[in-house]
């Protein structure tokens, strides 16, 4: 929120030094704050400013800074004799897309990928620490799995969140079958392997 107001304080100072007169940069920078903080607009007490408040927000508050801007601003320009109005008009559409809409679009932007970042590199430290645990506790995969743990503690730092997220969830499948199998002997059940046995070819 203090990046969207130090914009409308730089639209409103370089607006006036634009030579837009003060009270009309003001009601355009009053309404920028209502659409930002969601609060209601002042109305001026100029006729003239007045109405075009009335008339933009007529329009829709949220269409302001998308370029959407009624004719009576321009009408006042004329009205308080500047000069070449629709020039400092244009300037001032400029000004709410480049200064404005555009600086809001970017620091959203940012702060959007920096959270998606910082989620990605939780989630994959996680995934290392999960990695680490395995091999400090190689008992709760079945002896005839463990050639899954064949990676040392510095090849984690080299993996790629794809392969550690694989990698993972193939050694907690593993070990949930093998609890699976003690839970079964422990309950006095034959596990199935005890039912596989060796083929053993005649003369050997």
């Amino acid at each position: 929120m203090e990046k969207k107001d130090a914009l409308i304080v730089d639209f409103r100072s370089k607006g006036i030094a634009a030579g837009i007169p003060r009270s009309i940069i003001e009601a355009l920078s009053e309404l920028l704050y209502a659409l930002v903080h969601e609060s209601e607009v002042t109305i001026p007490e100029h006729p003239g400013i007045a109405a075009a408040v009335q008339a933009q927000l007529s329009v829709g508050l949220h269409l302001l800074p998308r370029g959407f801007i009624v004719t009576h601003w321009l009408n006042l320009l004329e009205e308080f004799g500047v000069q070449h109005p629709e020039s400092r008009m244009s300037g001032l559409l400029k000004r709410i897309w480049l200064e404005f809409t555009d600086q809001i679009w970017k620091n959203r932007n940012e702060v959007m990928h920096s959270k998606e970042s910082k989620a990605r590199q939780h989630e994959e430290d996680q995934l290392s620490e999960k990695l680490r645990w395995f091999l400090a506790n190689e008992h709760v995969i079945a002896p005839w799995d463990r050639f899954i743990l064949e990676y040392s503690v510095d090849d984690i730092d080299y993996m790629s969140g794809f392969v550690k997220r694989r990698l993972v969830r193939n050694l907690e499948t593993v070990q949930g079958v093998y609890e699976r199998e003690r839970k079964t002997v422990e309950a006095g059940q034959s596990d199935i392997r005890s039912f596989f046995q060796r083929r053993v070819t005649e003369g050997k």
